[in-house]
């Protein structure tokens, strides 16, 4: 995992284009890591992380995936309606607690079922291992709320649920 020539990431924003544009559009932070110390590192954790990422019931690998299970979806009693949530600024609202607290909960199911920025907390846009991290910390809430029958008296209705993340 050793990098020879590492560079420091370069700390960015990506204009938010389809927000209301005002003197300065609202910014999507990114770290771009690629080639710094940590690059390898975190394409080890992505890489480690995968299977229990893919095994989430709800995972949708890719947008062709996410439009077939749409299309696969029928909707027969009039009492149901398609539903769809967005879940604002995800990787920025990651704590690293929470991202470990869901990588570890998995792991373990799965062995038994040119400034300088120090990053001190939430996760970074633009690390490989973000968009897996995230998404399994939003598999640990779907877990613990949304498919818990305790506090989610609601479960009853939901016939089909799917989570995906469009990466930038």
């Amino acid at each position: 995992m050793r990098v020879d020539s590492p560079i420091t990431p370069v700390f960015c924003t990506l204009p938010k284009i389809h927000k209301a544009l005002v003197d300065t559009p609202p910014g999507r932070p990114i770290v771009a890591a690629t080639g710094s110390l940590t690059e390898k590192v975190s394409a080890f954790v992505d890489y480690s992380i995968q299977a229990s990422l893919t095994n989430l019931p709800t995972y949708t690998r890719h947008s062709m995936d996410l439009i077939k299970t749409i299309q696969s979806i029928k909707l027969t009693n009039t009492q149901r309606f398609f539903v769809t949530m967005d879940t604002e600024s995800l990787y920025t609202n990651v704590t690293f607690e929470g991202g470990l607290q869901a990588a570890k909960s998995f792991l373990e199911k799965k062995k038994s079922c040119a400034d300088f920025y120090l990053q001190e907390s939430r996760v970074a846009v633009g690390s490989k291992m973000s968009p897996s991290f995230a998404s399994l910390n939003m598999g640990l809430f779907e877990c613990e709320m949304i498919f818990n029958q305790e506090l989610n008296p609601y479960l009853h209705h939901i016939s089909h649920w799917k989570h995906y993340f469009m990466c930038l």
